[in-house]
């Protein structure tokens, strides 16, 4: 987003838009060129794009952009920003500016890239040093530590400030003996007020009171992974200074704040709007999701949401494992059985997983102790591939990742690498189903589907199929052949009272024992198309791309809310409301009338 006079600016995806009532209104100004875009800026002269390799200007008369080539040898472009109307552009051999219709390479007494500007009135601030995504491109890590070697131990980045638009330049590098410091491949400048912000790649913050004149070092009094990690999200998405001591940047988990000038930073986004959302469960009350980081918790109907505490054992994490934080390691699939509502994630020691339940707190997930790994007792019999074959598959997929997860009283069934699995608390391996995916792809939108009630379970498979196990999966029956609806896919498999209800790309069929089956159809007998089902009690709703429905008292389909945001990744009910998480733009909710 940019700004200029009354003009907002915003480039989302291929296209650029302006609003002139503070974004009550939009407007396309059409299609932006085609490049991963490093800044968008606007002056009273015009609005400019800054690809990796490219800039931009929008003319407004034509309504097109032109390419700025003269003056610009081939370059890759890292940072811009304005002055007034003054354009700057940071690039990987220097600094450029922009005036009058011609470009100039300004004598700033540096070699290094030029990784970030920012402005706070007439005063113009540079940093120096290679970007990490500059580090990747230009030969890696090897390379970046034979450049460390050449400058012979000086620092790979520096501080700059100009007052007169580049004529000048002061240096203004926060010194530190920590090897940490020494070592950042470059650094993000942020500015407001007199209030001057460092961050490094490799975990410090340096902040300034007076214009870069001193400094006061954070970060860096010991390797603080968090740290690092806070300040990795500072220097990989965008960040903006309010005033002297409010700053807001954005990252994995949503908005964090910052009121004493950088030193520490607090979740700002009470909802989860935008937030990436992989799952979204009802339980007790409250509303539990995971964002691909995290386990998060509402109370208040979704209105705000705090990440839970995941509780490990030290004596059996690795290493690896060590290093990292919790929030980090549960990418968790949620599932509720009964009266417990489960968690699994895979680790990072290959074919093990965690499996964890809500405390009683409902404040904390704590593991299951001794579970064991899935390269014990993969030999189970089954119907489709021998023990070996499937021990052999399992070992040729690659690191565990976990795509279903299903509980019927203490027995899990996990789908890992296109795998059906099963364990019981009381057995000492896991139990090869021996169904296993069409083309093992455990990361497939249309990878096995698992529903399980008691000893009963259903899987949907890529090809199309569905099969039946009564128990427990030790053998199955495939039912596809008796079904009354032809289908290709199957995209969601529910089980209620005894009841199990199949959505496909054809429509939805139900049945009280896997022998008989129905299609289930609108008013007018045709079959409606649903992505997600849900179940509240006795009622049946169902979600597709052209809106959300609900069974009504004669078992048709009634739409209750036309079209849909986005893609859904879940549905729940919830007392009076109904949810849908989105793949991208977070989570929605509607009432619904009881009856």
């Amino acid at each position: 987003m940019a700004e200029s006079g009354n003009a907002l600016y915003l480039l989302i995806d291929d296209r650029v838009f302006v609003s002139m009532d503070r974004g009550e209104n939009w407007r396309s100004l059409g299609t932006r060129p085609k490049g991963r875009a490093v800044g968008l800026v606007a002056t009273d002269e015009g609005l400019y794009l800054a690809l990796e390799n490219q800039i931009f200007r929008f003319e407004v008369v034509g309504k097109h952009w032109t390419p700025l080539y003269s003056g610009v040898p081939e370059t890759t472009v890292l940072a811009i920003a304005t002055v007034e109307n003054t354009v700057f552009v940071g690039m990987n051999h220097g600094l450029y500016r922009f005036r009058a219709a011609r470009w100039k390479k300004l004598a700033l007494d540096t070699t290094k890239a030029i990784s970030s500007l920012a402005v706070s009135g007439s005063d113009l601030y540079v940093g120096t040093g290679s970007s990490l995504s500059h580090i990747r491109t230009s030969g890696g890590l090897r390379a970046y530590t034979n450049q460390l070697e050449n400058i012979g131990g000086a620092s790979p980045w520096a501080v700059y400030r100009s007052e007169d638009l580049g004529e000048s330049w002061t240096e203004i590098t926060p010194t530190s003996d920590s090897f940490i410091v020494q070592v950042s491949p470059g650094i993000k400048v942020f500015a407001s007020g007199s209030t001057v912000l460092v961050t490094g790649a490799t975990g410090f913050r340096f902040r300034s009171n007076n214009r870069g004149e001193a400094w006061t070092e954070f970060g860096t009094d010991k390797l603080n992974l968090k740290s690092m990690m806070d300040t990795m999200v500072a220097n990989m998405f965008p960040t903006v200074a309010v005033d002297e001591k409010t700053f807001l940047q954005s990252g994995f988990l949503g908005l964090t704040r910052s009121t004493d000038g950088g030193e520490s930073w607090q979740p700002f986004m009470k909802g989860i709007v935008g937030t990436n959302v992989l799952d979204l469960v009802a339980f007790r009350n409250a509303l539990y999701t995971n964002t691909g980081s995290s386990i998060a918790k509402s109370v208040d109907g979704g209105e705000s949401w705090r990440p839970l505490r995941v509780v490990f054992d030290e004596s059996t994490r690795t290493s690896t494992e060590k290093l990292i934080p919790n929030d980090l390691l549960m990418a968790p699939k949620l599932v509720i059985s009964g009266n417990n509502l489960y968690a699994i994630a895979p680790t990072a020691t290959r074919n093990t997983v965690r499996i964890s339940r809500l405390a009683e707190d409902s404040r904390t997930f704590v593991p299951f102790q001794d579970i064991p790994s899935f390269d014990r007792g993969l030999g189970g019999r089954g119907s489709e591939t021998t023990g070996q074959e499937g021990a052999k598959n399992s070992k040729e997929r690659g690191p565990t990742s976990i795509s279903g997860f299903a509980v019927s009283a203490e027995t899990f069934y996990v789908v890992s690498n296109g795998q059906l699995l099963r364990w019981r608390r009381d057995e000492s391996e896991w139990f090869n189903t021996q169904l296993i995916d069409t083309d093992g792809n455990a990361k497939s939108a249309t990878a096995l589907k698992l529903a399980v009630s008691g000893e009963v379970v259903y899987v949907g498979k890529q090809d199309g199929h569905l099969w039946q196990s009564v128990d427990g999966g030790n053998t199955w029956k495939k039912v596809t052949s008796s079904l009354p609806l032809q289908f290709t896919a199957i995209n969601d498999i529910v089980i209620s009272n005894s009841a199990v209800y199949i959505a496909t790309d054809a429509g939805v069929l139900t049945s009280k024992n896997g022998e008989y089956w129905q299609t289930l159809t609108d008013r007018l007998g045709n079959p409606t198309l649903i992505d997600r089902i849900a179940v509240d009690a006795t009622d049946i709703y169902g979600v597709g791309s052209e809106g959300t429905y609900r069974l009504d008292s004669r078992r048709r389909w009634e739409q209750l809310l036309p079209g849909i945001p986005n893609k859904v990744v879940s549905l729940v009910v919830s007392g009076p409301k109904l949810y849908i998480a989105t793949k991208e733009r977070g989570i929605f909710y509607a009432s619904v009338e009881t009856r």
